[in-house]
């Protein structure tokens, strides 16, 4: 069917995969961890100016085409360095580099130099036990043979090394706080392979485990967003067109939420983009439950949402790629319904 040809990868597979940053960049893979360095010592009369605060920003891709926000506080009494518009991002390399330029920028008051708690599975730091460490390098080597052979079409072996990463979490109790990304990670390989019904499973288990998000008014409603998007993607595989338009216009609502609340300019512009590409997948919905006007209006919205994300100098080239895949696949649908109309 025209359709499925036409939309490619959004039809017949998920979202196309974003390219890998080189070992040498490895971005620090954790969302919403703030890193709190502590209240400098100093004598300057700086010290007396309220608390300020640098932002740095980063990227993880949480599955093919989803991409979250890492944010890391350095928040010290003196002065102004914040990342506005069209900041980088932040190698871990370059983040360590920066940490120890702002520690030894002031003097720390030997009660603040304590290790640093982490709150979230993906990044490793001073504190964590030789046994937690090497449990994680066994967990990302699953998930990373599972992201390889996603990736080179293989959605079957790939589902079997995230059913493997899944089950190591379950028997190791340090590992505890992966089970959400790894949950992720196997839903996109669900709905990859072809097996909608298990994908549905798996997002439903998702969005219920992060209600707190869906009804946060916060940045964080992202989580939730893209949870729904999953369900909704399933379902739209399962042929139930009605259920997969419920859910993903939750997930628009909460996308366009998310932009409107964060205060990094990467991470709005990757919600406008997470936003538009579910509006081609609520147009897709739309146009198999004969309300072709409707789907032809929604697609046509995403068009400059796409292209702004696009053409945004700022953001990283496998973003800026997915939203020009997005922006051919949404215009391959209007060329499809328009004749129809």
């Amino acid at each position: 069917m025209r359709v499925r040809s036409a939309l490619g990868a959004r039809f017949g597979k998920t979202r196309p995969h974003d390219s890998r940053l080189p070992p040498s960049q490895e971005l620090v893979p954790l969302s919403d961890l703030n890193l709190q360095i502590g209240t400098c010592a100093c004598s300057s009369s700086a010290c007396a100016k309220p608390r300020e605060s640098i932002v740095i920003s980063s990227l993880l891709s949480l599955d093919s085409g989803r991409w979250s926000l890492i944010e890391f506080q350095l928040s010290f009494h003196a002065g102004r360095n914040q990342h506005g518009p069209g900041g980088n991002y932040m190698p871990r390399k370059n983040l360590i580099a920066l940490s120890v330029l702002a520690m030894c920028s002031f003097s720390m008051p030997a009660q603040m130099d304590k290790r640093v708690q982490r709150r979230d599975p993906a990044t490793a730091f001073d504190g964590l036990s030789k046994e937690q460490l090497a449990l994680e390098d066994q967990l990302k080597g699953l998930i990373s043979r599972g992201d390889r052979e996603l990736k080179s079409g293989d959605a079957s072996f790939a589902i079997v090394q995230y059913l493997s990463a899944l089950e190591l979490v379950h028997q190791q109790p340090l590992l505890a706080k992966w089970q959400d990304y790894v949950l992720q990670k196997l839903g996109t390989g669900y709905i990859q392979g072809n097996r909608p019904q298990n994908a549905i499973r798996i997002f439903s288990r998702l969005l219920e485990e992060r209600t707190h998000h869906c009804e946060s008014e916060t940045a964080a409603v992202s989580n939730c967003a893209d949870a729904q998007y999953g369900l909704g993607e399933g379902k739209i595989r399962a042929g139930d067109f009605t259920g997969a338009l419920a859910s993903l216009r939750e997930a628009e609502a909460n996308y366009a939420k998310a932009e409107k609340l964060s205060d990094s300019h990467q991470f709005a512009m990757m919600q406008v983009k997470n936003e538009a590409q579910t509006k081609v997948w609520i147009a897709v919905a739309l146009s198999k439950v004969g309300k072709t006007a409707d789907a032809i209006a929604t697609a046509e919205a995403a068009l400059p949402q796409l292209a702004r994300v696009q053409s945004d100098e700022s953001m990283l080239a496998a973003i800026r790629d997915d939203a020009a895949r997005s922006l051919r696949d949404a215009q391959a649908l209007l060329d499809y319904l328009k004749p129809i109309q």
